[in-house]
């Protein structure tokens, strides 16, 4: 089997596709964009720690990286949030650029970046927010203990996310593309379980 076809799941083409035929180019661009540069965020972080990230696989629900080396919870802390914190600073910088040069579509990719490193940020241990928590929580108390509170932390964030995805879908009149992401959450976090 070839290398692209390792780091690439079928499910993740079958999603591209998809929002590739519903939607417009640029917002699959932007989209993509802002995907791309998180996970370089959370690449160089590692490389600033002397880790190498041995495996790279891009998933219809999101990307992961696996190291070989150990990290320190503040520096795995670190790490973890560099995606999240690319995506802020690209968004306030493509906003000032959509701004200040009359870049229209700049306010699209700024939304991208803005939108996905705040959802990045959620309290759902499959997310960098949730793995920054039992992080933190780690450093005080027992990695297990950490571990089960995010679990309930995730459970809890997941149930009231998929409550306000089904009333927005039934207000908009059948509109479910926020209720398919949150269910793809829902599996991630199943499957971790």
């Amino acid at each position: 089997m070839s290398r692209c076809l390792e780091i690439i799941s079928p499910g993740f083409l079958l999603l591209v596709t998809a929002f590739a035929l519903q939607q417009s180019g640029e917002l699959l661009a932007s989209i993509l964009l802002a995907s791309g540069l998180h996970e370089i965020g959370h690449w160089a972080a590692l490389r600033f720690f002397g880790v190498r990230a041995e495996r790279f696989r891009l998933a219809a629900w999101g990307a992961g990286m696996v190291c070989g080396a150990g990290l320190s919870y503040g520096q795995e802390l670190i790490a973890v949030i560099a995606g999240p914190a690319v995506n802020l600073i690209c968004g306030v910088a493509c906003a000032r650029a959509a701004e200040h040069m009359g870049w229209t579509s700049g306010y699209l990719y700024a939304g991208a970046h803005v939108i996905l490193g705040a959802f990045n940020l959620l309290p759902i241990s499959v997310l960098d927010g949730g793995r920054a928590i039992e992080l933190i929580l780690s450093l005080w108390a027992d990695p297990w203990l950490a571990r089960r509170i995010v679990s309930i932390l995730s459970i809890f964030t997941l149930v009231l996310l998929t409550s306000g995805a089904l009333w927005l879908s039934v207000q908009s009149g059948g509109n479910a593309y926020l209720l398919v992401g949150i269910l793809g959450v829902w599996s991630m976090l199943l499957r971790r379980e």
